[in-house]
């Protein structure tokens, strides 16, 4: 199955997977949950998204991703998780 297989590589999504691309979707998903605090994976370092596998993957396979500044991406992404989070998590 392509999301099972996507979900197993989503760390290294330039390994073995099926669909390089879907494997990079949740990669990236994964990599902005937890630059916006809403998922923990044991650790808190900065990410430097632009330089990640995923990322790269995602640029050369969707040419809508061309000019996507990835940095104003992630520090709007990370602006909106603060105004709606109650509403993200259910509370209130």
């Amino acid at each position: 199955d392509r999301l099972v297989d996507a979900v197993r590589y989503h760390h290294d999504p330039e390994g073995d997977a099926s669909d390089p691309v879907l494997a990079a979707i949740v990669s990236m998903a994964d990599i902005f949950a937890r630059v916006t605090r809403n998922g923990f994976g044991g650790e808190r370092r900065p990410v430097a998204i632009a330089e990640l596998p995923a990322w790269r993957i995602l640029k050369g396979a969707l040419r809508e991703s061309q000019d996507v500044d990835i940095e104003k991406l992630t520090f709007s992404l990370e602006e909106e998780m603060v105004k709606h989070r109650s509403l993200l998590l259910g509370e209130g």
